[in-house]
C-alpha cells in the first residue's frame, strides 16, 4: 500500500520526508493539547513540528552568520572608511541576503503552500542583494546620483557600477512587478517602480551608521502589520523573513562596528516597496511613487544630510538611529 495515512503499520519514510513531517506535525498538535501553551501566546497560535524546524533553523543562523560574515570581510579586506575615518567591514549586508534568502527557500520546502507567496521576496533579496555586492566591490565612490552615473556615460563614455545597479535593478523590477500584476501594465509598472526607487531611496540613507537600518525597520513594522492584518492564516508573512536579519545587522551598523553597504541598503528599499505593492491599492501606491520621485528629484540637488543637520527635529530623530 502506497498510501501511510490509513496504514499504521507503515514506515514514516514511505511517503516522503513531507509523509515524515506530516507525522510530526500531527505528534506535536496532540502533544499541545495536552500540554497547552503559556497564556502570554495568542490562542491563535499553533505549534508544529515545520514550524519548530523553521524556529530552529533561524536561530542557529542567526547565531552563526554575523561572526563569520565580519571574519571572512576582514579576511577578504573588504574594509571601507567610514564617515569618521575609521576602516570597517562593508558589505555587512550579506547576512540579510544569506538569512532572508535561505529561509525563505527552507521555508518554502518545508511549507509547500506558500513557496508562490514568498517566490518574489526570494528573488527581490538574491536579485537586489547581489547587484548591491556588485556595487559593493567594484563600485566608484566618487560617482554618486543617477545624474552622476548618466553624466560619466555621455561625457567620459564611462558606464560606472552605479548606473549597472540601477539598470539591472529596474529590469529585475520589472520582472517582479510582472509577476505580481501579469493582467494589469499599470499594476506592474507602478510596482516595478517602487521597487526599484524604494531600493535607491534606503541606499540614499546609508550615509551615516544606524540610519537607512532603522528607517527600513520602522516603515517594515508598520508594513508587517498590514501583512498580518491582511492575510492572518499565513504561517508567516514573508516581510518578517527580511525584518528579522536587518535588525541583527542594523544593532551592528548602528554602532558602527560594520557598514551594511549597497548589498544591504538596496534589498531593504526594494523589499519595502515590494511589501508596499502587495499592501496598498493602486492610489497609495501612486502617492508614494510620486513622494519616492520627489526625493529623488531633491537629492539630486541637495544632499540628505544636509538637510537632516539643518533640521531640529530630524537632527534630534537622526541621532537616535545611531553612532554621530
Amino acid at each position: 500500500m502506497n498510501e501511510i495515512g490509513g496504514d499504521p503499520g507503515a514506515s514514516p519514510l514511505a511517503g516522503g520526508w513531507h509523509s515524515l513531517l506530516d507525522r510530526a506535525d500531527r505528534l506535536t498538535a496532540r502533544l499541545q493539547e495536552k500540554l497547552p501553551l503559556p497564556d502570554v501566546l495568542p490562542s491563535s497560535v499553533t505549534l508544529s513540528a515545520r514550524g519548530l524546524i523553521l524556529a530552529i533553523t533561524g536561530l542557529v543562523l542567526l547565531l552563526v552568520l554575523p561572526p563569520i560574515m565580519a571574519q571572512v570581510l576582514r579576511r577578504t579586506r573588504m574594509m571601507q572608511s567610514n564617515f569618521r575615518g575609521d576602516r570597517i567591514p562593508n558589505g555587512f549586508g550579506l547576512v540579510i541576503v544569506l538569512w532572508a534568502g535561505f529561509m525563505l527557500w527552507w521555508s518554502g520546502r518545508l511549507i509547500p503552500v506558500t513557496e508562490s507567496a514568498y517566490r518574489p521576496y526570494l528573488l527581490t533579496v538574491l536579485g537586489f542583494g547581489l547587484l548591491g555586492l556588485y556595487d559593493d566591490l567594484r563600485g566608484d565612490q566618487k560617482t554618486r546620483g543617477l545624474l552622476g552615473h548618466l553624466r560619466a556615460l555621455f561625457c567620459e563614455r564611462k558606464v560606472t557600477t552605479g548606473l549597472i545597479k540601477a539598470a539591472g535593478g529596474g529590469i529585475f523590477a520589472l520582472w517582479i512587478g510582472h509577476m505580481l500584476h501579469t493582467g494589469s501594465l499599470l499594476h506592474t509598472l507602478c510596482a516595478a517602480g517602487l521597487i526599484a526607487l524604494g531600493a535607491n531611496a534606503i541606499n540614499l540613507l546609508d550615509v551615516r551608521p544606524g540610519r537607512a537600518g532603522a528607517c527600513f525597520l520602522l516603515c517594515g513594522t508598520g508594513l508587517l502589520g498590514a501583512q498580518i492584518a491582511q492575510a492572518a492564516s499565513s504561517p508567516a508573512p514573508p516581510l518578517l523573513f527580511v525584518l528579522v536579519p536587518a535588525l541583527i545587522v542594523w544593532e551592528r551598523d548602528a554602532r558602527a562596528t560594520v557598514m551594511m553597504g549597497d548589498t544591504g541598503s538596496n534589498l531593504l528599499g526594494a523589499t519595502l516597496g515590494l511589501a508596499a505593492a502587495q499592501t496598498f491599492n493602486l492610489t497609495v501606491q501612486g502617492v508614494l511613487l510620486t513622494l519616492l520621485i520627489a526625493l529623488h528629484l531633491l537629492t539630486e540637488r541637495v544632499s540628505l544630510s544636509r538637510i537632516i543637520e539643518s533640521n531640529r527635529c530630524l537632527r534630534f530623530l537622526d541621532r537616535l538611529t545611531g553612532l554621530r
